[in-house]
C-alpha cells in the first residue's frame, strides 16, 4: 500500500479536481464517499482507488486491496470530502458509460435539475428492473455527489447514458419503443388507461417546466397520474417511481 501525507501531493490534487464536472467528464472518474458507496462500487467492479485514513485502517481490512489502496491523513480525507463530518474512507470510481443497445425498459430524464430527484429516480429504476437510463445533455450531471448519494449506490448497477434528446429519440424510434411522455395536459391518458408494449421508454421532465417540446413531439402516448383535486402535481421523483412501478411487467 502507498502512503501519502501531503496535501500538496500531485495525486491528491488530481483527485480533488474530480469535485468539478469538467474533470469528471475528461477522466470518466468520480469521487464516492463513505463505506456503503465504496462497498457498492467494489461489488459492481467500479472501484479504481481506495483512500483510507491511517487511524481507521483497521476498520476496512476486508475491502483493502494492496494495489488499489492509498493510506492518507485525515486532512487529505477532509480535502476530498463533500461533507462536514466525513467517514474516513473515500473511493475513486469509474463511470458506467457503456451504451447498452439490447434493452427493453428505459427511463429518459429530460432536463431534470434537482440532484436528489435524479438520484432517487436512478434508485427506483434499478428497483423496478429497468435496463437503462438516458439523461439529456441539459440534465444535472449524474456523477454530482448529491446524485450519487441519493442513488444509494444504484448508480453502479444500471446503465446510464448522456445524449442529446434528438439522438435519444432516434434510437428509441428506430428500435420500435413506445415512448411514454408524462405531462399534465387535457389530452393526456390516465396511467391506468394506457396499454403498454413490451418495449417502452418513460420520459420525465423538468421539475418546474415539465417535458420539452422535443419530447412531446416524439411521444407515442402522453400520460398522467390520477390524483385528488386537492393538489395539482407530484414531485417528479415520486411520480416517476409510481409510473415505473405501474408499467413494469410483473408489477401490474
Amino acid at each position: 500500500m502507498r502512503v501519502i501525507k501531503s496535501l500538496q501531493n500531485e495525486q491528491i490534487k488530481y483527485y480533488a479536481r474530480l469535485k468539478e464536472k469538467k474533470y469528471r467528464d475528461e477522466t470518466g472518474l468520480f469521487l464516492i464517499e463513505g463505506e456503503h458507496l465504496v462497498r457498492m462500487a467494489i461489488e459492481a467492479n467500479c472501484l479504481v482507488t481506495l483512500l483510507v485514513a491511517e487511524e481507521d485502517i483497521e476498520n476496512y481490512l476486508d475491502i483493502i486491496e494492496e494495489d488499489k489502496t492509498i493510506v492518507v491523513t485525515e486532512s487529505i480525507i477532509n480535502k476530498l470530502s463533500f461533507t462536514k463530518t466525513p467517514q474516513n474512507v473515500i473511493g475513486i470510481a469509474k463511470q458506467n458509460i457503456v451504451d447498452k443497445k439490447e434493452v427493453n425498459h428505459v427511463l429518459v430524464l429530460d432536463t431534470l435539475q434537482d440532484p436528489g430527484n435524479v438520484g432517487t429516480l436512478i434508485r427506483s429504476a434499478l428497483a423496478f428492473n429497468y435496463d437503462k437510463i438516458y439523461v439529456s445533455e441539459s440534465t444535472v450531471d449524474v456523477y454530482n455527489e448529491k446524485v450519487v448519494r441519493a442513488s444509494q449506490g444504484a448508480i453502479f448497477k444500471i446503465n446510464i447514458v448522456k445524449k442529446g434528446l434528438k439522438e435519444i429519440y432516434r434510437f428509441l424510434s428506430n428500435n420500435d419503443f413506445q415512448i411514454i411522455v408524462t405531462s399534465l395536459t387535457n389530452n393526456s391518458l390516465y396511467l391506468e388507461e394506457l396499454k403498454s408494449k413490451d418495449k417502452f421508454a418513460i420520459v420525465l421532465g423538468n421539475e418546474g417546466n415539465g417535458v420539452s417540446e422535443e419530447s412531446l413531439k416524439n411521444a407515442s402516448n402522453i400520460v398522467k397520474i390520477r390524483m385528488s383535486d386537492k393538489i395539482d402535481s407530484l414531485n417528479v421523483a415520486v411520480a416517476g417511481s409510481i409510473i415505473m412501478y405501474r408499467l413494469m411487467e410483473g408489477y401490474k
